[in-house]
This record gives C-alpha cells, structure tokens and sequence, in this order.
C-alpha cells in the first residue's frame, strides 16, 4: 500500500536519537514506573502487588503519552506536563490501545497454543499410533524429526505474534497524530515493510531479551530466590528507562514515512 520506504538503521538511529534528547521530559512517570516496579517485584501481600502493577501499568502510559506529545507535537494535544506528568485525551486513546493490543496478542497466543498441542499430538499419535496420551507425555515419545517439526512449527508461531506486535506498535503514533483511535487500520501501513518494522522492533528490543537471558542464567547458576527479583527489576529499568522511550521514537519515525507514502 505505502511506496515510502524506510531503512532499518535510520528508524533505529531515529529512535536512540529520540530517547537521548528527549527522556528526561518523561522523567516523573518513569520514577513512578520505577517505584511501581519496585513494589511489584518485592511486595510481600498480594495487596501491595497489585498496587505495583497498577501503578507500572499506568505510569508506562503516562511515559508514552508526554513523550508522543513530544515526537508528534500539535496544539490538540498540547506540551507534556509537569516532568511528563499528565492525563489527557492522549493517554486515554494510549490506555485504550494498550489494552486492544494485548487483547489481540492474548487471542492469537492462545489460538497458537492450541494448534502447538494439536501438532503435539498428532505427531505423537503418529508415532505412537494413538492420541490419548496426557500432553505432558507427548513430547517425550517425539523422535528427533518430530520434535524438529514441531520445534519449527513454535517458532514460526512465535515470529508471527512478533510480526503482529511489530505492526500495531505504530497504532500508537497513528492514534496520537490523528486524534482518533487508530487499531487494526494501521496494518494496511505496514503492508511491503512488515519485514522492515518487524526487524527495527527486534534490534531495539534486544537489549531487553538479552537482558532477560542473562537474568535467567543467573538465577539458574546462583540458585538464589532473591536473585530472580534484582535481575528482573534491572531487565525492567532498561525496559521502561531504554526500551520504551526509544520505541516511540523509532515508531513515530515509522509511522510517518509510511504515512507520506500513503498520502502520495
């Protein structure tokens, strides 16, 4: 649909250029996020959890709000508030976003996870020359062609939730620059650059994965409980800190390249 094009290099430079001048106008909700983060990781009661997550959640869409005020500045929307701290019609369109974002992503995970059960099973029934085995015991009985097949087969469903996720990250800067809820309209933009969004996404989030590996071989070589908190409260401060600001630089970049294709 687009005839823009974008390179991948300049939508990632776009985006660590955005966070490096631009972060610290989100500061207030990102120490909100960091304080949430906290109490989410380390609160003792089920109670002050909760409390961590709600305030993670909403401070995450206070960060993108002040900082798409910034990427995508207009009079409609106004400057970012006080260190970044606002509420408006923008955060509001985000949060609702957000949530049909993970709405979707939680269908077709859960679609995806059927079919690797269905996979499982016929491939060990094909083996086995029955399907009535319990799951748990399926993929024991695989032979190495078999587990390869269905190793294959995650994957493949893995990088097609990846590719989706990649896609309607830019329904946030669609959402903020049109003032209108922009959700699924947004992956006609995508259409001849999906491969191109998919890989800028995963560059910039690979720190986080990255993060999260190494996070995971410590608390496996340490086998210590208390390990697993740090090391996923340092995966979250890059995540919020790093990731998030440079995700809506990037995809902002993104969305207009995309977008002066379209209007050509």
């Amino acid at each position: 649909m687009s005839q823009a094009r974008f390179s991948v290099r300049a939508a990632v430079a776009e985006g660590f250029g955005f966070w490096r001048g631009n972060v610290f106008k989100a500061s207030g909700p990102l120490l909100v996020a960091l304080a949430g983060l906290v109490v989410l990781l380390f609160g003792k009661t089920v109670p002050l959890i909760l409390v961590g997550i709600a305030l993670y959640l909403l401070a995450g869409v206070i960060v993108q709000g002040a900082l798409y005020r910034v990427a995508l500045p207009s009079k409609a929307h106004g400057e970012p508030g006080w260190f970044g701290l606002q509420w408006g019609m923008v955060e509001t369109r985000l949060a609702l976003v957000g949530l049909f974002t993970l709405l979707v992503l939680a269908v077709c995970g859960f679609a995806a996870g059927v079919i690797l059960n269905l996979i499982e099973i016929a491939l060990a029934g094909a083996i086995a020359g029955s399907t009535t085995a319990p799951l748990d015991e399926t993929f024991a009985a695989l032979s190495p062609r078999a587990k390869a097949v269905y190793s294959v087969a995650s994957l493949a469903l893995f990088l097609g939730l990846f590719v989706l996720n990649a896609r309607l990250s830019l329904a946030a800067p669609a959402t903020t620059s049109e003032g209108r809820l922009r959700f699924l309209g947004v992956l006609g933009m995508t259409r001849g650059a999906t491969a191109r969004t998919a890989l800028a996404s995963l560059i910039a989030l690979s720190p986080v994965i990255a993060g999260q590996f190494l996070a995971g071989w410590l608390v496996e070589t340490t086998n210590s409980p208390q390990a697993l908190g740090w090391t996923q409260l340092v995966v979250g401060i890059v995540s919020t800190f790093f990731y998030l600001p440079i995700l809506v630089g990037m995809s902002t970049y993104i969305y207009q390249r995309l977008r002066e294709g379209a209007d050509q």
